[in-house]
């Protein structure tokens, strides 16, 4: 019981202080509840929204998962989208040309293709091997350099 008392007090001592100095609180956070973002989970960028934010890092719900994937992530893991679309809280994005190879997630595993158009940061690629018929537009969640 102590020790609860001591944890509360300790969080009623960063509040009044995250009070007393909002800007503070403010610069140390990356993220915001309802931000949408995109999460590196075992090397792959999933899309995630921000349930939850504290200091540096956020809590998230990875999109189309059940809950039990939530998770505490922090800055080197997050790229939370701006009004402008640019991520933060990530190393630069590689521009990836026409007809430069690539790995796409479909399916739980990763095809080679081939990008045939590029657009910002989407792609739209075919399937080394397999028809026109699946050729398809893919985001950067889905995308990656071989």
């Amino acid at each position: 019981m102590r020790r609860f008392f001591t944890l509360f007090l300790g969080g009623a001592a960063w509040l009044a202080s995250a009070l007393a100095y909002p800007a503070l609180a403010s610069a140390q956070s990356i993220c915001a509840p309802g931000d949408k973002a995109q999460v590196l989970w075992n090397g792959s960028w999933y899309p995630a929204t921000v349930r939850r934010a504290r200091g540096g890092n956020c809590f998230i719900h990875y999109d189309g998962y059940g809950n039990n994937w939530d998770e505490w992530v922090g800055p080197n893991r997050i790229r939370v989208a701006t009004g402008n679309s640019v991520v933060v809280g990530a190393p630069p994005a590689v521009a990836i040309q026409e007809g430069a190879a690539v790995q796409v997630l479909w399916g739980h595993r990763w095809w080679p293709a081939h990008v045939l158009q590029a657009k910002g940061n989407r792609l739209f690629i075919h399937y080394d091997g397999y028809g026109n018929n699946w050729d398809e537009w893919v985001g950067p969640a889905r995308y990656r350099l071989p």
